[in-house]
């Protein structure tokens, strides 16, 4: 067999191969999502086929050692089985089957394949009050006080597409992503621009504010470590909102 090029299982993968999950949530008015992305299995299979060849690679699975489901991922490298592992517990959600897939991802990161995804550093959604999923929000949310909302992943950055994709990205915007190096140099500058400073003045006091709930101080705290400055604002708006409910309940 020809020698494989291990660069090829580490390219990003097509946009429609990405799965998004809701991570957090939460929200009194305006509901807010954190959600993370993965890669669908069937990308993962047809990336081992493409690169490997399907006769030269496989998986097995064995019962963690504290529950949950480990997968190893075998590539066939000079006449040898290379096998590599990594484990998840079982889902809330088809227990066993969602072990078994969340497995071999992340044995599938042990392969280089996806691990891009970790350099992500927005995960906010887009979210909507609308109780039923549409094609505009096509999933569905619900904060821990009850609320129901739908929702729709950020779009990913022109680096973590692959170049075809990319290249039509950059078609419809004049304006590329940045890569993480020059978001963490554009950061350097925002952190003594007047706009960032007077928004983290305004959103600092909020962090102790008892009327705020832990996992939306978490989110403010985020936000501004990492100079998210539109969110800044929306998330600026809502904790005014959220005082004003408070100061209307204390009196």
């Amino acid at each position: 067999m020809a020698e494989i090029d291990f660069k090829e299982l580490a390219k990003p993968f097509s946009a429609n191969d990405i799965e998004w999950r809701l991570q957090s949530c939460g929200g009194t008015g305006k509901a807010w999502g954190k959600c993370l992305a993965y890669i669908t299995n069937r990308a993962i299979q047809q990336r081992l086929d493409d690169v490997c060849g399907p006769e030269n690679w496989k998986n097995e699975y064995a019962t963690g050692p504290n529950g949950g489901i480990l997968c190893g991922i075998s590539i066939k490298v000079n006449g040898e089985w290379i096998t590599k592992w990594d484990g998840a517990e079982n889902t809330q959600v088809e227990a066993v089957k969602g072990g078994l897939s969340d497995s071999m991802k992340r044995s599938a990161v042990q392969w280089s394949m996806g691990r891009y995804l970790y350099k992500l550093d927005e995960g906010w959604a887009e979210t909507s009050s609308n109780d039923k999923p549409s094609k505009e929000y096509p999933f569905m949310g619900k904060t821990k006080e009850g609320m129901k909302f739908t929702w729709r992943p950020p779009k990913l950055p022109d680096w973590a597409l692959p170049e075809e994709e990319r290249e039509k990205s950059a078609s419809k915007n004049s304006q590329p992503t940045l890569s993480p190096e020059a978001e963490r140099e554009r950061n350097a500058e925002m952190a003594n621009s007047p706009e960032y400073i007077q928004l983290k003045d305004e959103l600092t006091p909020f962090l102790n504010a008892p009327f705020i709930a832990k996992d939306s101080r978490d989110n403010i705290r985020d936000a501004i470590d990492n100079y998210k400055v539109t969110y800044m604002k929306k998330i600026l708006s809502w904790c005014n909102s959220e005082r004003e409910k408070a100061a209307k309940a204390a009196s």
